[in-house]
């Protein structure tokens, strides 16, 4: 019975509490697994583009290259530095209002589904048209 596990088990549901329950931000452990998750979550996706493993793990170490972490290599500067900006907002838009169905329904926004999702849709459209270059780029997909 050990060997099962947790969700055979049904034990997987430990932690589904709201992240720093009655507090404003997160502590370090939280925000520490916060990072942790979604940093596995992004290297993941690198498998799922490369065509072989010898692929993606060329692709690891590029990402270690100190090149990348020059500010020099990015498209628009301003158009970037903006475009982050409105994401750091829509993300303490979507903290502040943890604990709710939305994220917006903190701001008085207590939209029915279809409505928020066009919002979120439209927002997602013109943060894309918004921060990437115009010339085509190849569909990620495009080797499914």
């Amino acid at each position: 019975m050990l060997f099962l596990p947790l969700i055979l088990r049904n034990k997987n549901r430990r932690y589904t509490d709201t992240v720093a329950e009655g507090r404003l931000l997160p502590n370090f452990k939280e925000a520490f697994q916060i990072a942790a998750t979604f940093a596995l979550v992004v290297l993941g996706w690198i498998f799922f583009r490369a065509e072989s493993m010898g692929n993606a793990v060329a692709y690891f170490a590029g990402m270690m290259d100190k090149s990348l972490f020059s500010i020099g290599l990015l498209y628009n500067k301003k158009r970037v530095l903006e475009s982050t900006v409105f994401i750091m907002v829509m993300l303490v838009i979507e903290w502040i209002g943890r604990k709710n169905q939305f994220g917006l329904e903190k701001l008085g926004l207590k939209w029915k589904r279809s409505p928020r999702y066009v919002l979120y849709f439209g927002i997602s459209i013109l943060i894309i048209a918004y921060a990437f270059p115009e010339e085509a780029t190849e569909f990620i997909y495009f080797q499914f």
